[in-house]
């Protein structure tokens, strides 16, 4: 990964200033949970093999821009991405349009749908993504209004939703969809056969309709919306379907059909109105819920304390509960008989994909667990078999995962140990796999591998030092970008020839917005030309230096006082001092400290002001105090 001046960067890349990792701490103990690149290496069956060679070899021909996976959204056979840039990606069945390219020809490969999006869902043949401005734009199969545009016309380019309003997050069912807007508020749209738009009616919308309680009013302060459907969407015009929230008071709503008990209101009742889920085993109202995903006909929810419930259908087992009865209230997910499963920080599920009832966990130690049908191999463990309990995803047993990113016909898994490792495993079909081939697959053990990172550099655009005492010096540098940054290793030379290594201090991995570093050399020689360098180290061990900066001998202070003389007020300035505590202190030539007052520098200059109107005419001593040393300047009061 080699250094790029800030120019260079600009000329040959499209730079968004976007964020993935929410880590820009300032500070020389910086560390960040990165993982080394994977070095395992797993055996596959013949198929297996065959896909994640096929699959790698057409990524690298096609997609070299795609920067990783940040989030995704499941159709039955096509999926959407977002990359570490924002970019929006599709793959996969386009029968119907649902790939927004224009065309109903599959797309094989990852393809570059050239726009930015913050979030994504995946109908049965539909597509959503909602644009940088909170507006969402939609493709695909429209025979219900699932596209929400206003009329029923099926559309193969992106068209915008029927709505001014601004959205945070949209999820998608076999035939309808649901949105939260930033303030909390639900809107549907599409099929309503059972109810599932929460408008009290079970007309059809081809435009957003506002969800409504049971007890009267709108629904409102829902941070999560989910969505899911049994059946096969693309026999039937209308399927049932049912839809779940979760409010920011961490209750869980529902609403739509509920044949199989999925609202989890201990009835069997659809409800056109949202209805709140009663408690694990029918007592009181479920509570402290941090997630919610669905799937054909179940519901799941992950608690504060890690552990997760569902109701709903169980024919596949999908409830985890060591059973395949279904249930219409919460009952707790298991890894065997009277064994929950713990330490789970993040659900998912698609309902989407019709009639495949999957829900995949990732615990807190970045293991991934699956449980329910497994008919076309999606717990990725190497069977066709179903498991009502949870049992670890097989390739995930020496990875470490960061997100789950969904489930579908087929598991897509976002792995942390590389930048966009992804695992799948199910059924491929026209494409779904992005392998650059229509071959139907079964692939009962999950594939391993990786999204082509495009050759971005880490963008360095300063390297500074200073002396701030004898022995003391300051280094300070920046990022524009880091791809795959591990660390930087800080080296000294008193002569700019022999140069040993001083310290390290940790990268922020792959990164898109400024990252600012520094690092005290704390026994630099006195009085003495010193030299620096940086080494930057790639997590898979590669490394680049930057050219090496002199720092001079003499101590450089950027701490002064103005105005001095001063007629009464005084300021003190602390112009490129960073993360650093400070002391001012003003003192008479007795020595008594007349006003004292500290603080602290992040990152941009401070300006401390004083008022000595009330005090004699004469001279004055400011005491300046950091990490960095300690500076006294003589003040002339007038």
């Amino acid at each position: 990964m080699k250094f790029k001046k800030k120019t260079d960067w600009h000329a040959s890349c499209n730079c968004f200033n976007d964020k993935f990792y929410d880590n820009n701490t300032k500070s020389i103990n910086k560390i960040t949970n990165f993982y080394p690149f994977m070095k395992t290496i797993y055996y596959f069956t013949a198929k297996a093999i065959f896909t994640l060679a096929v699959l790698f070899t057409s990524l690298n021909a096609s997609s070299q821009s795609l920067v990783g996976i940040k989030d995704c959204g499941n159709g039955f056979h096509h999926n959407l991405l977002i990359s570490l840039t924002d970019t929006l990606y599709v793959f996969g069945e386009n029968v119907d349009g649902q790939c927004g390219n224009g065309t109903t020809t599959n797309v094989l490969t990852p393809l570059n749908s050239n726009v930015k999006a913050i979030g994504v869902a995946g109908g049965y043949d539909f597509s959503f993504y909602i644009k940088t401005d909170s507006t969402i734009m939609a493709t695909g199969r429209n025979s219900q209004g699932n596209l929400g545009i206003g009329n029923n016309a099926n559309k193969t380019s992106w068209t915008a939703v029927n709505s001014t309003l601004h959205f945070k997050q949209i999820a998608a069912s076999g035939t309808h969809a649901v949105a939260v807007t930033g303030n909390g508020l639900v809107y549907a749209w599409g099929d309503n056969v059972s109810g599932q738009l929460g408008d009290n009616t079970t007309t059809d919308r081809n435009s957003p309709v506002q969800v409504q309680k049971s007890a009267g009013g709108n629904l409102t302060n829902i941070i999560k919306v989910a969505a899911g459907s049994p059946g096969t969407a693309g026999t039937s015009p209308s399927l049932p379907g049912h839809t779940v929230a979760l409010a920011s008071d961490g209750t869980v709503w529902t609403w739509g059909e509920n044949g199989s008990g999925e609202l989890g209101d201990n009835t069997t009742t659809d409800k056109t109105r949202a209805v709140q889920v009663k408690g694990i085993g029918g007592s009181g109202f479920l509570t402290n819920v941090i997630d919610i995903a669905a799937s054909g006909n179940s519901t799941y929810a992950l608690l504060s304390d890690s552990t997760v419930v569902s109701w709903g259908g169980n024919a596949n087992g999908q409830l985890g509960d060591g059973t395949t009865t279904s249930h219409s209230v919460p009952a707790r997910v298991l890894v065997s008989a009277g064994t929950n499963i713990t330490s789970i920080k993040q659900i998912t599920a698609s309902g989407a994909a019709v009639s495949d009832d999957v829900l995949a966990m990732l615990k807190s130690d970045g293991k991934i667990w699956n449980v329910g049908d497994n008919g076309k191999g999606q717990l990725g463990n190497g069977t066709t078999t179903n498991s009502s309990y949870a049992i670890q995803n097989t390739p995930a047993l020496n990875r470490t995962f960061l997100k789950v990113i969904g489930t579908g016909h087929y598991l897509m898994q976002l792995a942390a140990d590389t930048i966009g490792n992804y695992c799948e495993s199910g059924h491929q079909t026209n494409g779904s796999f992005g392998n650059g081939t229509a071959t139907n697959l079964n692939v009962t053990t999950a594939t391993c591998l990786t999204i082509p990172i495009a050759n971005l550099p880490v963008t360095l655009s300063t390297f500074t030092g200073k002396r701030t005492d004898d022995k003391t010096v300051v280094l300070r540098w920046s990022t524009e970008s880091e791809i795959s940054n591990d660390r930087f290793d800080i080296e000294y030379s008193a002569d700019g020839n022999e140069f040993d290594v001083i310290g390290e201090v940790k990268g922020n991995g792959t990164s898109f917005n400024t990252n600012d570093y520094q690092f005290l050399h704390k026994e630099a020689v006195s009085n003495a030309v010193a030299y620096y360098r940086l080494k930057q180290v790639d997590f898979n061990g590669n490394f680049e230096y930057h050219k090496v900066i002199v720092v001079k001998p003499t101590v450089e202070s950027n701490v002064y006082t103005s105005p001095n003389p001063t007629k009464g007020y005084l300021t003190v300035n602390m112009a490129e001092e960073t993360n650093t505590d400070y002391t001012i202190s003003i003192m008479d030539q007795t020595g008594r400290v007349l006003v004292e007052r500290t603080g602290h520098i992040d990152n941009n200059p401070v300006g401390e002001k004083f008022d000595l109107n009330g005090y004699d005419r004469g001279f004055y001593f400011v005491t300046i105090s950091t990490s960095f040393g300690t500076k006294v300047e003589t003040i002339a009061k007038q």
